[in-house]
C-alpha cells in the first residue's frame, strides 16, 4: 500500500457508506482523517474510531467550507488530500419543494450558497 504519512485528508460525507470506507483506506494509508459532513453523531463516531476530526460541513454552504478549511489548518497546518464525496437523496415530493429536487445534487456537487 501507499504511504500517506504527515497528510491530512478531508472526506466530506464521510460519517456512513462510500465515504467512511474511503476515510478509512485513507486512515489506513497513514493519513490523518478530518470527516466532514451533517450527521454530527456518525460523524463523531468515525472520526473517533480512526483518531481523526468531525467537522459539521453542509457542502452547499459556502462560509461551512471556509469554515471547515480554516480549522483544518488551524488544527493540523494543512490539508493535502480532498475527497469530495458528500451527496444528497432528495425525500420529497416534488409539489411540494421550493426548490425542485433535481436542484439539490447541483447545489451539493458543483455551487455554494
Amino acid at each position: 500500500m501507499f504511504s500517506l504519512e504527515n497528510r491530512v485528508a478531508l472526506v466530506t460525507g464521510g460519517e456512513h457508506g462510500i465515504g467512511k470506507g474511503i476515510a478509512g483506506v485513507l486512515h489506513k494509508a497513514g493519513a490523518k482523517i478530518v470527516i466532514g459532513g451533517i450527521d454530527e453523531a456518525a460523524g463523531q463516531q468515525v472520526a473517533k474510531e480512526l483518531g481523526g476530526l468531525f467537522l459539521k460541513l453542509d457542502v452547499t454552504r459556502q462560509s461551512d467550507c471556509q469554515s471547515a478549511i480554516a480549522e483544518i489548518e488551524k488544527q493540523f497546518g494543512q490539508l493535502d488530500i480532498l475527497c469530495s464525496n458528500a451527496g444528497i437523496f432528495p425525500q420529497a415530493n416534488w409539489g411540494s419543494c421550493a426548490v425542485p429536487p433535481w436542484k439539490w445534487p447541483i447545489a451539493a456537487s458543483l455551487s455554494m450558497r
